[in-house]
């Protein structure tokens, strides 16, 4: 599910918008140029589906986060905001290395 997640994004990119929101970031993150409202619609289904989980997938959260387009992180934090009720005390250590990798 999370390759046909990330093609989606790919799939949906606007490179017009992509370099508006570069350009915004001081041209320190390159950008698919998908907004919040798109990006909502996209990982819709594949949140409904980790929340029946209820277990993060750390790995998942790392190979997002490692995909140079800033929209992948966001997706990243949006995923831990959707399981914030399944992380545990020990996942401390894991979102700070987030924090300070690519804040």
């Amino acid at each position: 599910m999370d390759n046909e997640l990330i093609k989606s994004f790919y799939d949906h990119r606007n490179q017009e918008q992509a370099k508006k929101m570069s350009a915004y970031m001081k041209d320190n993150f390159a950008y698919l140029g998908i907004q919040k409202p798109l990006r909502g619609e996209l990982q819709k289904e594949f949140f409904k589906k980790a929340k029946n989980n209820q277990k993060v997938n750390w790995d998942l959260i790392y190979m997002l986060w490692n995909l140079p387009e800033r929209e992948f992180q966001y997706l990243a934090v949006d995923y831990l905001l959707a399981l914030k009720d399944s992380l545990q005390k020990s996942d401390l250590d894991r979102v700070k290395r987030l924090i300070i990798n690519k804040s």
